[in-house]
């Protein structure tokens, strides 16, 4: 049997965001968080959780971090 494309009865659609970039990336002009201060780290910390709790409210299941030179925000986020 054939079914239209993303039709198949064992399909499962989740919402995504694979292009999600931190203070971290080269192109943000948001607030920056000094890594060498105790506050600095507390604000990635406070950021990551901001992140992670605005896609849960719009109900994002998976994002990919891709800030394009490090990956310095991942240890926060995760």
């Amino acid at each position: 049997m054939s079914y239209p494309v993303g039709f198949h009865p064992g399909a499962v659609w989740r919402r995504t965001d694979l292009q999600v970039h931190t203070p971290r990336d080269a192109q943000w002009n948001g607030a920056s968080f000094d890594s060498n201060s105790e506050a600095g780290r507390e604000g990635r910390f406070a950021w990551a959780r901001e992140l992670i709790r605005a896609a849960v409210q719009k109900g994002i299941n998976c994002i990919a971090v891709t800030d394009h030179h490090d990956i310095a925000f991942a240890p926060f986020i995760k």
